[in-house]
């Protein structure tokens, strides 16, 4: 990844909202789009479909929600403001360049999960609310 100073923590005994957090660092707002777009082909190419996207047209910040990561790219002074690593102090972090060069320890793929979902495991699930008839339109709405 073209990001600087990449952290993973490891969320899943902290919060519902994401399993791992991926936060990194761009030297510019062209070298975060490009990270950013970068990211987005490789969770496509595992499967993982991007369930949000927030400050594309930012110059400071871009946060990709694939369900169980989100991916952090910031700008240095935008990372040292929102300094989610002490926010997320109690996260253990993953040596995640460890875990890339040993092929032998199996690296499990995040769960697929829709933004519906989280935090709602071990709830029953609802059934479906029934929908209400289509209004016939008039012969001058047609």
């Amino acid at each position: 990844m073209r990001g600087q100073d990449v952290v993973l923590l490891d969320l899943t005994r902290i919060t519902p909202i994401a399993d791992y957090f991926l936060i990194a660092t761009g030297t510019s707002s062209r070298q975060m789009r490009a990270a950013a777009g970068e990211v987005h082909r490789l969770f496509k190419t595992a499967g993982s479909n991007r369930i949000g996207l927030e400050g594309e047209g930012s110059n400071s910040w871009i946060l990709q929600d694939f369900g169980d990561v989100v991916v952090h790219l910031f700008t240095q002074d935008a990372r040292e403001a929102y300094d989610l690593e002490h926010l997320w102090g109690d996260a253990p972090r993953i040596d995640w360049k460890e875990e890339l060069s040993n092929p032998s320890k199996p690296v499990k793929a995040p769960a697929k999960r829709s933004a519906k979902s989280k935090g709602t495991e071990g709830e029953a699930e609802k059934p479906a609310k029934p929908r209400a008839p289509r209004k016939k339109k008039k012969p001058s709405e047609e």
